[in-house]
């Protein structure tokens, strides 16, 4: 199996995972010591910061996410760098669906023999309200 069909593998558990609303299963797919670039938000470290944002994102109305490859460039044997397009659904409490398009930029870390987010930067292609 290439890399490239191991990270869309794992990219898929998560948005499956996460549309189900399973945020634990979902938070499988980080390192231990992975960190988030956010838009909009401070940069944070570790599982328990990272699952927290995530579990916020989801009170405030993310019901869906779709990630899609655009590339894969592996750094080395145990690194490799992926480029792609997200889109978020959002439906805030009493408000209608909000469709978010954006792109990514992750960073794979090889994890006890299994391929993980490390590092995960995102933000929207839209133009700001």
């Amino acid at each position: 199996m290439s890399i490239r069909e191991k990270i869309d593998a794992v990219n898929n558990s998560f948005v499956k995972a996460f549309n189900k609303g399973d945020i634990s299963k979902a938070m499988e797919v980080y390192t231990s010591n992975a960190t988030i670039l956010p838009p909009n938000a401070p940069m944070m470290q570790g599982k328990e910061a990272i699952t927290g944002f995530w579990k916020g994102a989801v009170e405030m109305g993310v019901k869906e996410a779709q990630l899609e490859t655009v590339n894969v460039t592996p750094m080395g044997k145990d690194t490799a760098c992926e480029v792609g397009n997200y889109v978020l659904k959002i439906q805030p409490e009493g408000s209608p669906v909000i469709t978010d398009k954006g792109k990514y930029l992750m960073i794979w870390k090889l994890d006890e023999g299994v391929w993980k987010w490390d590092t995960d930067a995102w933000n929207s292609s839209l133009p700001a309200p």
